[in-house]
């Protein structure tokens, strides 16, 4: 989700939109690891060293809907076509 959000960053809303669905999931695996740790299938070590990755990413992830602006400097009306390249492309345009 954070690759389709980096494609869509045209757009602040489909920017933001995806950051969101991705912290979505990141929660989603922390109630599963709570899970786990219940049921015994993760030791409390290892569920507190997961646990720490996960605020980690959460909190990249809620900085990165607050800056949006950073991430998504072009407005939603540039036509890309004419905003010029600040290095050259391997690619090309045909």
């Amino acid at each position: 989700m954070i690759a389709e959000a980096w494609a869509r960053r045209r757009y602040k809303a489909a920017f933001t939109n995806k950051i969101d669905e991705a912290l979505g999931e990141a929660n989603e695996t922390q109630s599963w690891l709570d899970d786990a740790v219940d049921a015994e299938y993760l030791s409390k070590k290892d569920f507190h060293v997961l646990d720490d990755r996960y605020q980690v990413i959460g909190g990249m992830l809620s900085r990165m809907i607050d800056r949006a602006d950073d991430f998504c400097k072009q407005a939603s009306t540039t036509d890309y076509r004419s905003v010029v390249r600040e290095e050259d492309s391997p690619f090309t345009d045909h």
